[in-house]
């Protein structure tokens, strides 16, 4: 039986050890609601610790600060103003990257981001037209908010999982993987798995793992424990293995706990994990500001894909993102691994639809949603007319 939420006392002490764990690597602080302010070849990202590197405890020292960035260019006087719910993450970088270069001013767009904590709380306020545009995990939440007729768009892609750009993975406790007793995927039955929720993505995506095995997400020993909780437990031996992302899972390598043992993209190749949405009213009623809106958003994501997978502008590019996400700490832009934003604004419907189906056959959604009905990719079609596609 799953521990949900867990009851582990060393679980709940090693809660209140959490910032003396993140604040050696990070100074998370999101940034205000409103305006935001204004090569070599690129290594795969983080540290490979089967290589022995990023295993050892951080030496303490002063994270390295980004430098205040060039004053952001200035929309037209009668530009269209453009409301984007944000939670500040490093996937959200085509957002900041074609703000801070001027690109959504070039459409005669003025942007004004409102910060949410989670993606799942940006829906509400994007289905009544509060905000216009939000990313969001592909979820039994949104797909139920859906069939109880909440009228959002997915309209592009936001992250996706591949095999040689993967944000999230299945950490190890490094114990464990220095002695050889966790080898497959097999060897995580019956263990203590941390993970922020289930019914969602990650149980989703576990479940694809444990399936080469024969086993299914069921047999593992889910314990409810959000991203930087996950440090202080696997410290305390109260957790064996768990699912993490980015930065955490590099500040966790990096404080010895754990080592990054499989990414999503190793066992779900061009796994769909957050989408982009537009409200009801926004691809309806001011279709061509939608229509622009993507051309500068496609803009940023092939600065971004410059960046990673090119290594062109890369340090700008890390500067641009510590100053409007959560992830301040320069050096450890070197070190994390990086999901893929399309530069070409293609989705993959498949993942979409075979996740679509997981969630009814686990009974957390009633019916098979109509991804024709909700599903809107007229906006990046015009956006990679306009711009041609990206090689």
């Amino acid at each position: 039986m799953a521990r949900w939420p867990a009851a582990s006392a060393r679980v709940l002490l090693g809660v209140f050890l959490v910032p003396l764990f993140l604040a050696a690597c990070t100074n998370v602080a999101p940034g205000a609601a409103g305006r935001a302010p204004g090569g070599e070849p690129a290594p795969r990202g983080g540290p490979e610790v089967a290589e022995g590197r990023g295993t050892g405890p951080a030496a303490p020292r002063a994270p390295e600060q980004p430098t205040p960035g060039p004053a952001v260019q200035a929309a037209p006087a009668d530009a269209a103003t453009v409301r984007i719910g944000v939670v500040r993450t490093l996937t959200e970088a085509g957002m900041y990257i074609a703000l801070e270069r001027g690109y959504f001013a070039e459409q005669g767009i003025a942007i004004e981001f409102e910060n949410f904590d989670t993606a799942a709380r940006a829906v509400p306020a994007l289905s009544t037209n509060q905000v216009d545009i939000s990313s969001g995990v592909l979820s039994a939440g949104l797909f139920n908010a859906i069939e109880r007729g909440v009228d959002v768009k997915i309209t592009g892609p936001v992250s996706r999982q591949d095999a040689d750009f993967s944000s999230n993975v299945i950490l190890v406790r490094k114990d464990l993987f220095d002695s050889g007793a966790i080898r497959d995927y097999a060897d995580l039955r019956g263990r203590p798995f941390g993970a922020p929720s289930r019914g969602s993505t990650i149980e989703y995506s576990i479940d694809l793992a444990m399936r080469q095995v024969g086993l299914s997400a069921d047999d593992l020993d889910w314990i409810e424990l959000g991203f930087p909780e996950q440090i202080p437990a696997f410290a305390n031996r109260a957790i064996d293995a768990a699912y993490n992302t980015e930065p955490v899972a590099t500040i966790a390598v990096n404080q010895g706990v754990a080592v990054k043992w499989r990414r999503v993209g190793d066992w779900a190749p061009g796994m769909q994990f957050t989408v982009l949405m537009y409200s009801p009213a926004f691809g309806t009623e001011r279709n061509d500001v939608a229509r622009r809106w993507m051309v500068a958003y496609l803009k940023g994501l092939r600065d971004y894909t410059d960046a990673v997978q090119k290594g062109i502008n890369r340090r700008a590019m890390f500067e641009i993102l510590a100053r409007n996400t959560t992830l301040k700490d320069l050096e450890l832009y070197e070190q994390v691994s990086w999901a893929n934003l399309d530069p070409n604004g293609r989705i993959n419907l498949e993942s979409i639809a075979d996740q679509a189906r997981w969630y009814v056959e686990k009974g957390l959604v009633r019916t098979l949603p109509d991804l024709s009905r909700i599903v809107d990719l007229q906006y990046v079609e015009y956006a990679r007319a306009v711009l041609g596609e990206y090689r």
